[in-house]
């Protein structure tokens, strides 16, 4: 069964990504939320950042997790390596690789 956020979660679709500068989070075309607005006040820039890193990377954590269950659960092996790089993928996107 394929999966999506977009269809199962209902979100936005489209890439979401990070400007250079990390000021913004992308949904396609459509500027979602400012950096400064992603944790208490308190928060450092940084910290802010790294939220913004994650919620860029959700989509694409939760389709892989979705692939690796559904591999899990069918047995297939080599759907289970390419949830895995899927995996990996959206990681070294929430961690700003």
């Amino acid at each position: 069964m394929e999966r999506s956020a977009t269809k199962d979660l209902g979100i936005t679709g489209g890439d979401w990504t990070l400007e250079r500068d990390g000021s913004l989070v992308m949904a396609g075309q459509v500027i979602g939320v400012g950096v400064d607005g992603l944790g208490p006040d308190d928060a450092s820039r940084n910290e802010k950042a790294a939220n913004a890193r994650l919620l860029s990377a959700a989509p694409d954590l939760y389709e892989a997790m979705a692939m690796l269950i559904d591999a899990a659960e069918a047995r297939d092996f080599g759907a289970e390596a390419a949830a895995m790089e899927a995996g990996r993928a959206a990681l070294a996107k929430a961690r700003g690789r």
